[in-house]
């Protein structure tokens, strides 16, 4: 996949005219009346929460706060109206990651006639590329590999004018109508801002994972798989991530291992049945890693068997960890409202407590994190952010233009 396409500097726009979204009325509601300057009220009920709801507005004063972050690079949140600095680009929305809620809402909001901007700092499409086959997205007769889909998603975005940033966003500025974007050492100004940074994996914090990481420790079989054709390697972990990335593994490795803390595997049944019927894959029950062994690279596995209390060592070539997901809210934390894990609270419109900034996907508070909940969440997001665009029209244009 190309993700060298709209890096910072290279992006030229057209003006967007009066008229473009028109092309996309059909995503307004049905009913709806023309705009006057009151518009801001006739909706104040999709931003305005109800007394003691997760969505009640900050405190508009602002000291910028600094977010000392272990293992990850260090996110500033600026106040970008205390800060003198030259705007690159201007934006109608920036999507901050681009997984399927990310895909989804640039192919909403550049169909719209919405200037679009997509930053990934990783690989386009996010967790879902890891998956070997994906069988329940409607609209797909046979199975279609993650990575196929989210392709086919950015292609579809790209056609309709949205522009793929490969940058990682280091601060944001969330004052005012008009937000600021920082990634790469430039600066990007938006009218809406939707959060899509999905989650990111748990690590093990055991002795070895953090010095051997990427000298044959990972967390992500799609970047890494290949390295380790015709060799052995372990997963650790039983539910559908951990399984859907093990099979992902045996078309490169000739043995891979399965090392799950039960006796059981948690993943769906038939996740499990396809697992079990691999003439690569190999489990052992029961057991978990309390030390990853090597120099320069890994060499082997620690295991300590639950029940019995035996020690074992493990010689392989590679180990992949999957034990769960934590979500990406660096760049949030001291700002949006996130529930006790760490998720972001948004309403039914994926509005989070500050206007003009929404999440979906992943990152969300959410009772199911599937791609086709993702891609809905998306679609919603950019809806809304298209309809508070319009709403604050007017001030966008004071607000907006003298920076």
């Amino acid at each position: 996949m190309d993700q060298g396409r709209g890096v910072p500097g290279a992006i030229i726009l057209a003006p967007r005219t009066k008229n473009t979204r028109t092309q996309n009325q059909e995503l307004r509601t049905p009913h709806s009346e023309p705009r006057t300057k009151n518009t801001r009220t006739q909706n104040q009920e999709l931003r305005t929460p109800r007394p003691n709801s997760p969505f009640s507005i900050f405190n508009s004063q602002f000291t910028p706060i600094s977010l000392s972050l272990t293992n990850l690079c260090m996110f500033q949140i600026l106040s970008y109206t205390t800060k003198n600095f030259e705007v690159n680009m201007r934006y109608d929305v920036i999507i901050v990651g681009a997984g399927p809620a990310g895909l989804a809402a640039a192919i909403y909001s550049a169909r719209g006639g919405l200037t679009t901007a997509v930053f990934e700092k990783a690989m386009v499409g996010g967790q879902i590329t890891v998956t070997e086959e994906v069988e329940n997205y409607p609209g797909f007769e046979e199975p279609i590999s993650g990575f196929e889909l989210t392709a086919k998603m950015q292609a579809q975005a790209e056609r309709f004018g949205a522009v793929f940033i490969e940058e990682e966003i280091t601060a944001m500025g969330m004052e005012g109508l008009c937000k600021v974007i920082e990634a790469g050492g430039q600066y990007y100004r938006a009218k809406s801002v939707i959060i899509c940074t999905g989650a990111h994996p748990r690590r093990m914090n055991v002795p070895g994972e953090e010095r051997l990481t990427g000298r044959g420790v990972s967390y992500c079989a799609t970047c890494d798989g290949a390295f380790y054709r015709d060799k052995v390697v372990a997963v650790v972990g039983g539910g559908d991530s951990a399984i859907e990335e093990a099979m992902f593994l045996t078309r490169f490795a000739k043995k891979v291992i399965i090392i799950h803390r039960r006796d059981e595997l948690r993943a769906q049944k038939i996740i499990q049945e396809r697992a079990f019927r691999n003439p690569k894959m190999e489990f052992i029950w029961d057991t978990v890693v309390q030390k990853i062994h090597g120099e320069t690279r890994i060499e082997k596995l620690e295991l300590v068997n639950r029940k019995t209390t035996d020690i074992t060592m493990l010689p392989v070539d590679g180990f992949f960890i999957y034990i769960g997901i934590l979500p990406s809210n660096q760049l949030l934390e001291s700002r949006i409202n996130l529930d006790s894990a760490g998720f972001v609270y948004t309403d039914e419109y994926m509005h989070t407590n500050i206007p003009g900034i929404y999440a979906a996907g992943d990152i969300r508070y959410t009772p199911l994190r599937q791609v086709v909940t993702a891609t809905s969440d998306g679609a919603i997001a950019a809806w809304s952010a298209e309809k508070w665009i319009i709403e604050n029209e007017d001030e966008f244009e004071v607000d907006c233009a003298e920076q």
